[in-house]
């Protein structure tokens, strides 16, 4: 049975750092990381109020007048006003948004 173990043990380990390898080196990983923490966690002030400001013509509206082309030029000013313009291609293009289901009689 000791063997078995030291031979998951082994395989676990590899797995694990070829895992971590693909993640940090071809999906950039650490890169996203950094830029959720820059932008979703506010670390990037400027990159918070710029989203507000752009969004503040839309923040009346019903849920159901919302649409999606309207929230991205929001989103896409915000990202050429602020900071966040410097971040990578790579993490720019995985900046997205997505619009839930809207219920008939509720408003937001």
């Amino acid at each position: 049975m000791d063997v078995l173990t030291g031979e998951i043990n082994i395989a676990y380990k590899l797995v694990s750092e070829k895992l971590m390898s693909v993640l940090c080196e071809q999906f950039r990983l650490k890169e996203h990381f950094t830029a959720l923490r820059q932008l979703l966690l506010l670390c990037q002030g400027d990159f918070a109020q710029a989203l507000l400001d752009s969004m503040r013509p839309l923040l009346g509206k019903n849920a159901n007048e919302l649409y999606r082309h309207s929230l991205m030029d929001a989103l896409d000013t915000a990202v050429q006003s602020s900071v966040a313009q410097n971040l990578s291609n790579e993490v720019l293009k995985s900046l997205d948004v997505r619009m839930l289901d809207v219920i008939s009689n509720i408003q937001s």
